[in-house]
This record gives C-alpha cells, structure tokens and sequence, in this order.
C-alpha cells in the first residue's frame, strides 16, 4: 500500500510538473506573439505619421516655391518689390536678391 501511495505521489508531482512545463511555453509563446504584434502595429503607426509628416513638409516647401516663382515672375513684370512682398508674404530682402 505504501509503495502504492509513493508511485501515485511521483505520478501526480510529474503531472504537476508537466502542466507546468505547458503553463511556461505558452506564457512565453503569448509573450513573443504579443510582441511581435505590438512591433508590427508600433511600426505601421510609425510609418504612418512619418508619411504624414513628409506630405506635410512636402506641401510647404511646393507652396514655398510656387510663390518664389510667382514672385519672380512679378519682378520680371516690373511689379514693385513692396507690392510683391504683401501678396506673397516673402520678405523684401529675398525679393532683392531675385
């Protein structure tokens, strides 16, 4: 009887340990699952305001330009640097040195 109770003992702490050794893996499978979908959205949010941003930057310097170019254009038809300046909001100063 005893030996009985000794091998049912061993079987449950193996047992135990099994679902133990289960209870791990999966804790670090979710682990590294969970991670690599926070990257992946952290990357696409990432990539998506970076995008933004370059859009952003990329219209500010488009309008930059065109009004450099209406404002040579408008020195070219002899308009008045003053007037230039007040419809294109560039300073007299980069107005001369056109």
């Amino acid at each position: 009887a005893q030996l009985y109770f000794y091998d049912r003992f061993w079987d449950a702490v193996s047992v135990e340990n099994t679902w133990i050794d289960i209870a791990k893996r999966s804790k670090e499978n979710g682990y590294q699952s969970g991670m690599a979908k926070g990257m992946e959205k952290g990357m696409e949010k990432g990539l998506e305001k970076g995008m933004e941003k370059g859009r952003a930057e990329g219209r500010a310097e488009g309008r930059a330009e065109g009004l450099k170019e209406v404002a040579e254009k408008m020195k070219r038809l002899g308009i008045p640097a003053e007037q230039i300046a007040q419809s294109t909001g560039i300073s007299l100063e980069e107005i001369g040195k056109m």
